[in-house]
Parts: structure tokens; C-alpha cells; sequence
């Protein structure tokens, strides 16, 4: 059984590809894959965006307090070019200075150039696995692969990508289209697998203190050959189902080398992620875990993702931070994930930029849902249908808002022709945006459309020219 069909087999089964063990290290060749790239940012457990980029104030009342009818703890939202933007962000006490982390206005002053914000998505769902499912795949039923691993099964075909999608959470299902390769937020754990015989992988590059191997080469190849051809008979020999479809498995991870060894020799001068050196003037001095282990998890993630892309071995990936599911504490917690994550995005641009890699890439953020516009007994929100989304690529024109929604965060309609023009919701002639919309627009960017993957998942309902 050679290379390829065991790949086939193992996308007609569903498998995940798993972490390679006990290949040799392959020195990296001319990338694979050349771009696009596709980045899913996930805010797991449903994010608020009138926090951030579909803003609703809230009134005050004759003592000076905010009135129990209030969407937000805040009167008047910002204006920064076409965006409106939430008067929030989060600072933090360290040795009694206050250090700034990010602000919604900061962000859109940052990326406002780049970024398309489409308010008012109707998820039609407070449910967390619909709503991660839907919005991620464009759909709600069950089953349904996410438009990540589609664009990698697309990228990837005809050519030997093992770890074309790599996944850290949110929704990740790939019903079968290609195999899933969970990404790791250790580094030295991606090396230490590529590169099985070498004893001490943090030397990789290093000139003057080379690393050390435990075998000669010789005897690591006749090593990985006996265990190749071991596992082979076993695969042959198989006759239940589910124990063949493992061994294949594990006959595909040994046997991933090109991949893995091309990406462990693009980390090999590759510092894993330390925050204050990865924003020198504004966090350098605090402690690495400053602003939380997840918020250091997803910049390493997201260093993963990037370098994977360049690497030539991965098309699209999945990041991912949860907290979002504030049922209490709300103004504190909601907003100190959003800018964690908002802080990642400007992480994300900016290692792109300097990988020569960020005019190939897409960047999508979206969420579970909304929040409700109030708040409950335990100063939380609760879940809500409404969402907003953002979007960033080559072909996605920046410094645009479309769609909206009313005073209480309920999505309005757009005209169908004209998606600038927003359309009172009693006005039957427009259209509601849905998650479907904004995927066959993607879809099409992505060069699926028409395509037997597009086919065979198809979306309900009409185009809306959204990315036109």
C-alpha cells in the first residue's frame, strides 16, 4: 500500500492524521503549497460585539447611573473612519504601573485598512455546538466539514500535505475531506518529533554546539525501514475494520516525513513565544505569563500556523481562545478575552509581514453568537443570535462596514442588490445576512465554487454579492 492510498483511506474514514513518530528528519525543500493561506480565528463561547465592532451605548439615568434597559456600560460609541467602536479596552496593574494591553479603538486604527466587518449575522441559534458549527461551516446540521478543512482539501490535492490542516480547537470537523493534524503549542515538540534521533533538538542550527544524534544515520535508516515495513505486513495481515484503518493511521504518521521535516526545519531558529519580547515596547519587562497562559497559547498557535504556511506544508489552520461565555462578570472578563484576542490578530499581521507571507493570506474571526443587549442578575450576558464577523485577505476590500443592527442588537436587513443599503427588518423586499452568505462568498475566493467539495456540501439559499 503506498503513501497516497493510504491517504485516501484514511479521508474516506474520517482519521485525523497524528503526530509522526520515529521518522528521520528531511531537510526542507522548495515549499509544497505556495498560498493562499486561510487563518479560522475562533472566539470560543460566544463574544460580544457591541463591545467591539457593532457598538450599543447605554443611558444614564438622573442619580448618573446606567439605567437597567441598557446594552453596555458606556453612553457614546466611537467613530474611526467608517467603523463605529466600542470606548473600551484593557489595562492591568503591574508594580503599580497601569499597562495597556489593547483597545477596540486601537485595533481598528491598526487594521481598519485591511478588514471587512459584516454586522447583523443572524446564526438563528443561542445553542453553542449549532452556533460553532454554523458559523465555521455555513451550515447547522450535523456533520457538516468546516470551511477550513474544505480550502485545505482543495489546496492540497495532488500533493503530499499531511498537516494541510492544522486545528487548536473551535470547530475542526472534516467529514472525511482530509486529514486533521491537531496543532501542538510547543514547538520543540514538533522538532523533537521530526527529528526522532536527535538527542538534543534546541541545538538544531546552532553552529558552534551542534545537536547530537543517539544512533549513526545508518543505523536510524535500517531502524525506520524495519519499523516501515513491520507496520505494512500488520496492515496487510488486518481483517477488522477499525483496527486496518489504525494501522494505516499510524502507517501515514510514520511515514510523514517530507512535511514534518520541512516544518521543523523552518522552526529550527525559531524562539518559541515569549509575550514581553513579542511586544518589546509595550509589555517588555512583565513576566511571560503577564497576561495569562491562553493568551501566550494562541500567539503560539498562531506562530505554528505562520510558519507551517511558509514551511510550504499547511493551507489553512484553526486558532483558537475560549472565555468568551460570560454569564457573569461580563464588562470585566468579555472584554479582556476580546482584546486578547484582537491582540493576537495584530500578532498574526505583523509575523506575517515579516515571513513575506501576509499578501497570501486570509484571516477570518467570528464566534459561537452573540450576547444579549442586557444584562442579567450576575452582571453577565447570556446567549443571543445575532453576531458580527470580520474578514481580511488579498481579495476582501478593507475599510468597510456592511450590514447593521437596531438599538437592541437585532440584525437588520440588507438589499439584496446593494448590500450597502441596510433595509428596516419589516421590510420583506431585504434580506437578513446568515452565516451561508458569507461562506459561498468565501468559497468562491477560495476558488471552490463549482468545484465537487463545493457540490457535495452545498449552501442553502441565494448568493448575496457580500465580497463583490
Amino acid at each position: 500500500m503506498n503513501r497516497r492510498d493510504v491517504l485516501k483511506l484514511l479521508s474516506l474514514a474520517g482519521l485525523a492524521a497524528v503526530s509522526p513518530v520515529g521518522i528521520s528528519a528531511v531537510s526542507a525543500a522548495e515549499p509544497s503549497y505556495k498560498g493562499p493561506y486561510w487563518i479560522m480565528l475562533n472566539a470560543g463561547g460566544g463574544w460580544d460585539p457591541t463591545i467591539l465592532c457593532d457598538p450599543k451605548g447605554g443611558t444614564l439615568n438622573s442619580n448618573g447611573d446606567f439605567t437597567d434597559e441598557s446594552v453596555n456600560h458606556f453612553e457614546t460609541p466611537l467613530d474611526v473612519g467608517p467603523f463605529k467602536v466600542a470606548p473600551v479596552g484593557w489595562s492591568q496593574d503591574f508594580a503599580g504601573t497601569q499597562v495597556e494591553l489593547y483597545t477596540s479603538k486601537r485595533f481598528v486604527e491598526d487594521h481598519g485598512s485591511r478588514i471587512l466587518v459584516i454586522n447583523g449575522v443572524d446564526t438563528q441559534t443561542n445553542n453553542h455546538e449549532v452556533g460553532n458549527r454554523v458559523t465555521w461551516s455555513g451550515r447547522p446540521n450535523d456533520g457538516q466539514p468546516a470551511l477550513a478543512a474544505l480550502v485545505a482539501a482543495f489546496g492540497a490535492q495532488d500533493k503530499d500535505l499531511p498537516l494541510a490542516f492544522l486545528s487548536a480547537g473551535g470547530y475542526d470537523n472534516t467529514a472525511g475531506v482530509v486529514a486533521l493534524a491537531r496543532a501542538e503549542s510547543n514547538l520543540r515538540v514538533v522538532q523533537r518529533v521530526a527529528y526522532p534521533n536527535v538527542i538534543n533538538v534546541e541545538n538544531l542550527g546552532n553552529e558552534n554546539d551542534p545537536p547530537t544524534n543517539f544512533f549513526t544515520q545508518e543505523t536510524a535508516s535500517r531502524i525506520q525501514a524495519a519499523q516501515s515495513e513491520r507496520l505494512k505486513a500488520m496492515a496487510a495481515r488486518e481483517q477488522l475494520p477499525n483496527y486496518k484503518t489504525g494501522m494505516n493511521a499510524l502507517l501515514l504518521a510514520r511515514e510523514g516525513t517530507g512535511s514534518l521535516g520541512a516544518l521543523a526545519d523552518e522552526l529550527a531558529n525559531v524562539d518559541p513565544v515569549n509575550v514581553p519580547k513579542a511586544f518589546p515596547d509595550e509589555f517588555g519587562g512583565l513576566d511571560q505569563n503577564a497576561f495569562g497562559g491562553d493568551f501566550r497559547n494562541l500567539l503560539t498557535q498562531s506562530q505554528l500556523a505562520l510558519h507551517a504556511f511558509r514551511a510550504g506544508v499547511a493551507v489553512a489552520a484553526n486558532l483558537n481562545i475560549g472565555g468568551f461565555d460570560t454569564h457573569s462578570n461580563h464588562d470585566n472578563d468579555q472584554t479582556r478575552q476580546m482584546m486578547k484576542l484582537l491582540k493576537a490578530y495584530d500578532y498574526i499581521w505583523k509575523l506575517a509581514k515579516e515571513l513575506g507571507i501576509d499578501d497570501k493570506l486570509y484571516v477570518i474571526v467570528g464566534s459561537d453568537f452573540g450576547r444579549t443587549p442586557y444584562y442579567n442578575e450576575g452582571n453577565g450576558k447570556d446567549h443571543w443570535n445575532t453576531t458580527s464577523m470580520i474578514l481580511a485577505g488579498p481579495q476582501i476590500e478593507g475599510n468597510r462596514v456592511i450590514g447593521a443592527t437596531d438599538a437592541k442588537f437585532k440584525p437588520m436587513r440588507v438589499n439584496p442588490k446593494d448590500v450597502s443599503q441596510v433595509l428596516p427588518d419589516d421590510d420583506k423586499t431585504g434580506v437578513r445576512i446568515e452565516p451561508h452568505h458569507i461562506h459561498r462568498e468565501l468559497r468562491r475566493l477560495a476558488g471552490l465554487e463549482g468545484t465537487k467539495l463545493d457540490t457535495e456540501w452545498g449552501l442553502p439559499g441565494d448568493a448575496l454579492p457580500l465580497l463583490a
